[in-house]
């Protein structure tokens, strides 16, 4: 899913939120991202506009399309998902990715 953000031309976002079992928001899980050029990390925090305990990962200064990757981890470093892949958009209207991660089975860290 594509949105908006208010930095319009000027930047590329990734966003997403972590799903527990139970379809609640989860902290204390960090969001990596890889791409042709960077990496980035970010957890899961209450001061996004992109809803309750959110990540967001700025890509570039503008939209551009590439594939970024992203995998999730918890504080030790603890691969907790395959990897994704979510291809960004050129676009001022398109450009943040959304991209929830939905947990599937018991983790216990």
């Amino acid at each position: 899913t594509f949105t908006k953000h208010a930095d319009g031309c000027a930047a590329l976002w990734v966003v997403g939120q972590v799903f527990d079992l139970d379809g609640k928001p989860r902290m204390g899980l960090a969001v990596i991202a890889k791409w042709d050029g960077g990496d980035g990390i970010a957890w899961p925090n209450y001061g996004t506009p992109w809803g309750v305990l959110a990540y967001e990962i700025k890509i570039d200064n503008k939209p551009v399309e590439l594939e970024v990757e992203l995998q999730l981890k918890d504080f030790s470093g603890q691969v907790l998902s395959e990897p994704i892949i979510v291809r960004t958009l050129a676009s001022c209207e398109q450009n943040v990715a959304i991209a929830n991660f939905i947990q599937n089975h018991v983790y216990s860290p």
